[in-house]
């Protein structure tokens, strides 16, 4: 399986996820000029905008720790653009990582809810 695949079967893997959560999956791979977001969901009145990342050792670090200021800005930025589409600015938001690490023969999922916010 190459990177290309197994980011689809992991972000297939968090959206079940999500879904047991008791959230619903609003969108997938929302692109924008800003940059792109894995997955929107609605959990309960919050929109959650989820990055998903898949690490198999510890010498890049964590995949939370690749939602560097950068990339936090990028989905920011991404994110004002969906709630600017849907006209909802006023909305709760919420930007959640869900780190899958490669352990024991298998990717494990981390789920970190509100890794950062909105500045």
């Amino acid at each position: 399986m190459n990177s290309v695949q197994l980011g689809r079967a992991l972000e297939e893997r968090t959206c079940a996820l999500a879904l047991e959560r008791g959230m619903e999956v609003l969108a997938r791979n929302y692109h924008t000029r800003e940059g792109e977001i894995d997955i929107i969901a609605r959990d309960g009145d919050t929109l959650v905008f989820i990055e998903v990342k898949a690490r198999t050792g510890s010498g890049f670090g964590t995949g939370a720790e690749a939602v560097d200021g950068r990339k936090q800005r990028k989905l920011i930025l991404a994110a004002l653009s969906y709630l600017q589409k849907i006209d909802a600015l006023e909305a709760f938001v919420r930007f959640d990582v869900v780190q899958w690490q490669y352990r024991q023969g298998g990717y494990q999922p981390c789920w970190i809810q509100a890794a950062f916010e909105a500045e």
